[in-house]
């Protein structure tokens, strides 16, 4: 028997389509044909759905323009045949690591954002998601790659040649056989199923001797002996399926007898025992206790009723919640883009005034042109050099990530989704859709502001110690200049002793001697 290779693609043009898809790949949405106790068998690129989408998004350059029926990203689904005999083999690997290889080598390295390979369902399988984007034009372009039917056919051909030695082969060219969804394969599946057991059910009671012997002129024309049997048949078969219904219906009726019986064998068994006047008495306890029972179960209902009435009053308000906060989102958004766009229209002037009169910011800056001679011109009111450009543009994203942030931290919208997710029994289709479109879009812009807000605090921590250690070195050295400075004029104040000591026994010296000569000149005369 051949074995096929299996190749499918699915195009996503909004981050909502693509936010479903990853539900079902992480198995955040219920998987009728998966085995939960063979998920850890699964193998994922990023631990997050959040990841995934942040990837796509940081791959999809902010200067594409967002057009209606834009493909955002492309999902592949890459498997084999059910009875290849390389499942759950070393040849496993091999088939999906030589299938990734070639996805990266058609679509590029950056495109391929993320792979994912499924072994808890019956046929384990590859899942790809990749972003259109074609580095040639600076732009998603989709068409270069599943643009033209023969792109399509080539891809297929090639899936099936890099595991052509593991005994796999491409399907047939040209083939009319169409993909059934999921979904739709699960309803036709339990159609199918109903009408089986329904059929299985049902005998019908003739056999093949009932039916009318053929004679010369049904040779002639078997559409008539056909009508003829049927005719035949028919009644026969309507009475069969009456009375197999019927005989449901009576099984279904006799075991509820059976199951009334067993119920009441306890109490019939109880009053076998006991005398005839007493059994009134056993009676009314028992609608004592029943009332008793009754009033119980039915406070119970009322406060689990009540319970549920709460949560879904507290859902609602969550809810509400959370639309206000993606309103004041959108809202934002909408401002940000509208002023960079602003800012682009004004740089992109400011670019075609320079090239039109032969400049350059380094001229405008300095007031000289690149012949040497001074500017003499008026400067638009519009011109914007290109470091204000980034920079203002930094600043909007900034502004931008810091109210969205500090709306999201003000709202506690974080308290909300963990309870709209804790009880999505109670989540509306709508609450899901904007749950969704927060994890995807929201998500990784507070995550964002978040990291950079700590390493602000640690780059803050640094300098605060370092000017703390600077402020130490500083005052060491001050008691230092302060030690010496005073031992200096320690110094200084001992010479100064000595020095006026010398001073004072020289002058003394010198006084003995004056009186010394005075004495001698008086002896003299």
């Amino acid at each position: 028997m051949t074995d096929y290779v299996i190749l499918r693609h699915a195009k996503l043009k909004s981050f909502g389509e693509i936010g479903g898809s990853l539900d079902h790949t992480y198995r955040l949405i219920d998987t009728p044909n998966a085995d939960l106790n063979r998920a850890d068998l699964n193998e994922h690129d990023y631990k997050k759905k959040t990841e995934v989408v942040a990837a796509i998004k940081n791959r999809i350059d902010q200067r594409v323009r967002e057009r209606p029926g834009n493909v955002l990203c492309v999902e592949y689904l890459v498997t084999a045949s059910p009875d290849w005999d390389g499942w759950r083999t070393s040849k496993e690997q091999e088939f999906f690591d030589l299938q990734k290889k070639r996805l990266i080598k058609q679509w590029g390295a950056d495109n391929v954002i993320s792979t994912h390979i499924h072994r808890d369902e019956t046929t384990p399988h590859l899942i790809a998601y990749i972003v259109p984007f074609d580095e040639d034009k600076k732009t998603l372009n989709c068409k270069k790659w599943l643009g033209e039917r023969k792109n399509l056919h080539d891809q297929q051909t090639e899936a099936a040649q890099v595991v052509q030695h593991l005994g796999l082969t491409r399907g047939i060219k040209y083939s009319k056989a169409k993909h059934i969804p999921k979904r739709q394969y699960y309803e036709i599946t339990e159609q199918i199923n109903e009408q089986i057991d329904e059929i299985n059910d049902f005998t019908p009671k003739f056999s093949l001797d009932d039916l009318p012997k053929p004679d010369v002129s049904d040779r002639l024309d078997p559409r008539k002996y056909a009508k003829r049997v049927i005719e035949s048949v028919l009644p026969d078969y309507k009475q069969s399926k009456i009375d197999a219904i019927k005989s449901l219906q009576r099984d279904k009726e006799v075991q509820e007898l059976r199951n009334l019986v067993k119920k009441a064998e306890p109490y019939l068994n109880a009053i076998d025992s006991i005398p005839e006047h007493r059994i009134n008495d056993m009676n009314d306890k028992i609608n004592e206790i029943s009332i008793i029972i009754n009033k119980h179960e039915k406070e119970k209902e009322n406060k689990l009723i009540e319970e549920i009435n709460n949560k879904i009053k507290e859902s609602e308000n969550h809810s509400c919640i959370l639309f206000e906060f993606n309103n004041y989102y959108e809202n934002e958004l909408k401002n940000k883009n509208q002023l960079e766009k602003t800012l682009s229209k004004d740089r992109l002037k400011t670019e075609k005034w320079l090239e039109k009169n032969d400049l350059t910011e380094k001229n405008i800056s300095s007031g000289w042109d690149k012949n040497g001679d001074q500017i003499y011109i008026d400067i638009p009111s519009y011109y914007i050099n290109s470091w204000d450009y980034n920079n203002k543009l930094q600043m909007i994203n900034n502004n931008f990530k810091n109210k969205i942030n500090k709306k999201y931290e003000e709202d506690y919208i974080s308290y909300s989704q963990y309870h709209l997710k804790d009880n999505e029994e109670y989540n509306n289709k709508k609450t899901n859709n904007i749950l969704n479109k927060i994890d995807s879009d929201v998500m990784p812009i507070v995550a964002e502001y978040q990291l950079e807000q700590q390493q602000l605090k640690q780059q803050k921590e640094q300098d605060d110690a370092m000017n703390t250690h600077r402020i130490a070195q500083n005052a060491l050295r001050e008691r230092k200049n302060k030690k010496g400075m005073e031992e200096y004029q320690e110094l200084k104040k001992a010479e100064n002793r000595a020095y006026r000591a010398n001073e004072s026994t020289i002058k003394r010296s010198l006084d003995k001697n004056e009186l010394s000569k005075d004495d001698d000149k008086d002896l003299s005369m």
